[in-house]
């Protein structure tokens, strides 16, 4: 966090870098002729967050990279906004949107109409996006979330 911990209860500007393994076992054949994969990635991620006693901001950007071939990426963008209404009670807000160029796990055949319709398998994409809008009620001790706030999962 950029901000003195002191601050951290009310806002936070942090960095993130993460990097570890990844080994896929597949059931067919992928897009680039393999049946199981052992990957090495990183992502770097900076987040956003206010807290106000009307609601909170959050907004946080993610890249993410296979170190073996650094034209397969991700580039995603995450905002929410929670305003609350009375005690326990906000209505939330929340988009993304996603660069995607890492889609290695793809079936060389494809897949049929009947598995994207029921969403069973993936198919290629450039962008995915999403918006939600829903009510929260939090209920029970003011004490039980304290805790570190740069251990929050991304």
């Amino acid at each position: 966090n950029i901000f003195p911990y002191e601050k951290s209860s009310v806002k936070e500007f942090t960095f993130r870098f993460e990097t570890g393994c990844e080994y896929n076992d597949y059931s067919d054949t992928t897009i680039y002729d393999k049946l199981t994969e052992f990957s090495l990635l990183s992502r770097l991620s900076a987040a956003y967050k206010i807290k106000k006693k009307w609601g909170n901001i959050n907004t946080s950007l993610s890249y993410l990279t296979y170190w073996q071939d650094l034209s397969k990426y991700n580039l995603n963008l995450n905002s929410s906004l929670d305003i609350r209404i009375i005690k326990g009670l906000s209505v939330t807000f929340s988009g993304r949107w996603s660069l995607v160029r890492s889609q290695i796990n793809l079936k060389k055949e494809g897949a049929s109409y009947e598995e994207t319709l029921l969403r069973q398998q993936q198919v290629a994409t450039d962008y995915s996006y999403g918006m939600s809008a829903g009510l929260t009620y939090t209920f029970g001790s003011v004490y039980n979330n304290v805790v570190n706030p740069r251990f929050d999962s991304w």
